[in-house]
């Protein structure tokens, strides 16, 4: 019988400004968050304000849905006190790779909730 899981594949997709490029990840993570209980994303773009921009159209999305899904950015503008709430209480994390890098690798337990929900432990 065929997995219900969609299999993880590497892709580039180029096209013009407004042309739904974003949907081609935002849907199958959102079909997945809503298929699978405790499933969580991580989404990591390059530039540092890709998070930011993305979470606001992600967000978008999702309360267009009326779904409970929680995303939060973890970027170097985000508060001390607000950073175990991101990693207890995300679905999706929207990052960069300096934060990769310098607050979530270090700290690998502290986020190996989410890094098993993301089936990437």
């Amino acid at each position: 019988m065929p997995s219900t899981r969609s299999r993880a594949a590497a892709r580039g997709d180029c096209d013009a400004t407004a042309s739904g490029k974003t949907l081609c990840y935002n849907l199958p993570v959102l079909n997945r968050l809503l298929g699978e209980e405790g499933a969580r994303a991580m989404y990591l773009f390059p530039p540092r304000r890709w998070p930011r921009t993305s979470f606001t159209s992600f967000r978008a999305a999702v309360e267009e849905m009326g779904s409970e899904i929680r995303a939060f950015t973890y970027d170097g503008d985000t508060p001390q006190d607000a950073r175990k709430a991101v990693r207890q209480r995300a679905n999706v994390v929207l990052t960069n790779p300096d934060m990769l890098h310098t607050g979530i690798l270090p700290h690998h337990t502290r986020w190996a909730g989410i890094s098993r929900a993301c089936g990437t432990s």
